[in-house]
């Protein structure tokens, strides 16, 4: 069994258990790099999400994005994992009964092309502009991304925080009830 806490809170304690939350790209990357920085905090956070009690999501951008990352050999990841073990994640992800799916409506890309040109966006911008519309669309509370910058120009419609900056840890409870700090 496992428990994950959040600023030495167990999740299920907290108000992000009450909100839908959209899981952005990196949140899902760094919780694959063993290397990376907040490895230990963006996989207590998928951990929280595939296994309860959060509400979280992520959308089919997401999934192709992190499939694009993973995969391209131009980034400078680290990342030993081979394409099919990354198509593996991904279809684990999407096929994840407890992560919630979004998918854009009919709507959405006129939509993002309506408020990229109303927010002069330009250039990749205009695919957070999509992804904040389909959060929005799909009555997403909160979206969570270490980048809340590139999401800034969407505040007036949806909360966007970083999660990475609070202190996350999963907690592996043996059958004995004593508590190891997998982290």
């Amino acid at each position: 069994m496992m428990r994950v806490e959040v600023n030495g809170s167990d999740i299920k304690d907290t108000e992000y258990v009450n909100k839908k939350i959209l899981l952005d790209t990196n949140i899902l990357v760094y919780a694959h790099l063993r290397n990376s920085h907040h490895y230990g905090s963006a996989s207590s956070i998928l951990i929280a999400s595939l296994a309860g009690p959060l509400n979280a999501f992520v959308s089919n951008q997401n999934i192709l994005e992190f499939f694009s990352v993973m995969t391209n050999p131009r980034k400078e990841l680290r990342n030993s994992s081979k394409v099919s073990e990354i198509r593996d994640i991904c279809n684990n992800l999407w096929q994840s009964k407890k992560l919630g799916k979004l998918l854009p409506r009919g709507s959405s890309t006129i939509e993002a092309i309506r408020l990229s040109l109303e927010k002069n966006l330009v250039g990749a911008q205009i695919f957070d502009c999509l992804l904040a519309i389909t959060a929005i669309q799909n009555k997403v509370d909160l979206i969570w991304t270490e980048n809340t910058n590139d999401f800034n120009h969407f505040k007036d419609f949806i909360e966007i925080e970083n999660p990475l900056v609070e202190d996350w840890k999963t907690i592996v409870l043996n059958s004995g009830d004593e508590e190891n700090d997998s982290s």
